[in-house]
C-alpha cells in the first residue's frame, strides 16, 4: 500500500466510524479536522479499533489527545508504523 492508498483508507475508515454522516467532501473543506466534522469521543474510539484492526496499527487514545486530529496527522502516525 502506498500513501495514497493509505490515506484513502484512512478516509474510507474516518467516514465509517463517525456516528452522523459525513461526506469526503466535507472532510476536505475542513482540512481534514475531525473536531470540526462532529466527531465524538465514541466516533474516536471506532476509529482507533478499526484502524487497529484493518490497517494493524495501534494508536493508544492519549497520543490522540495531545493534537488536534486531523486526517493527515492519522496517515502521518499510521504511514510510520507501517513504514511507508
Amino acid at each position: 500500500m502506498n500513501r495514497h492508498e493509505l490515506e484513502e483508507e484512512v478516509v474510507r475508515l474516518v467516514v465509517e466510524a463517525s456516528e452522523h454522516p459525513i461526506g469526503r467532501d466535507t472532510i476536505a473543506s475542513l482540512a481534514g479536522d475531525l473536531a470540526a466534522v462532529g466527531y465524538t469521543s465514541l466516533s474516536y474510539l471506532r476509529l482507533l479499533s478499526a484502524i487497529e484492526s484493518e490497517l494493524d496499527v495501534y494508536i493508544s487514545p492519549a497520543d490522540l489527545a495531545r493534537e488536534p486530529l486531523t486526517i493527515a496527522r492519522l496517515v502521518g502516525r499510521v504511514a510510520h508504523e507501517k513504514a511507508l
